[in-house]
């Protein structure tokens, strides 16, 4: 399974001495839950060296800014529980307190979901592509959003295609095909 992950340019992922530490995230301190977030899915999970790795490239959004300090990982890690845990990235947006951009590679299933509504009236598109977005962003209990995060396979999400996956850290050298 291929997948992509942005890092500070001085930390390795392949290194067994280094350590992930969450509190460096770009989205760390931006004052959605996250600090929360990564507390209560490491304690779920009991672990918290993982790497999180985007599924689609085209996810990432670049800037002159993060190219100057981030380094892409593309790595190719098997498709098993042991190494990858799917996370459904509209639950976790959720559980921060979403709701989110609708990632652009899922704009055509937003689109053909809103023709379903009403294949005929075409007219209404933009308004049934916001009543769906609003459908998906409804509220949940938390403790609901929890038992729902982690995927046993991808075509679990909720919205299909719109997951993350965790890694463990480190990453064998074997995974990595550019770094």
């Amino acid at each position: 399974m291929r997948l992509w992950t942005w890092q500070t340019r001085d930390f390795d992922l392949t290194n067994t001495k280094e350590k992930v530490d969450h509190t460096k995230s770009k989205y760390y301190g931006t004052g959605n839950g996250i600090p929360e977030a990564y507390e209560e899915l490491h304690r779920r999970l009991g672990r918290d060296q993982l790497i999180w790795c985007y599924l689609h490239r085209e996810d990432h959004s670049e800037t002159p800014i993060t190219c100057e300090i981030e380094r892409e990982w593309e790595l190719e890690a098997p498709e098993d529980e042991d190494h990858v845990l799917f996370i459904d990235d509209l639950v976790w947006n959720k559980i921060l307190g979403g709701p989110c951009a609708f990632p652009t590679h899922l704009q055509s299933w937003l689109y053909d979901e809103a023709l379903k509504k009403n294949p005929r009236d075409s007219c209404q598109q933009k308004q049934f592509e916001q009543q769906i977005e609003d459908e998906l962003w409804e509220p949940e209990p938390s403790e609901v959003l929890w038992d729902k995060l982690i995927l046993a396979t991808l075509s679990e999400a909720v919205v299909p295609g719109w997951a993350s996956a965790l890694v463990r850290h480190p990453i064998p050298c074997t995974w990595v095909i550019k770094s």
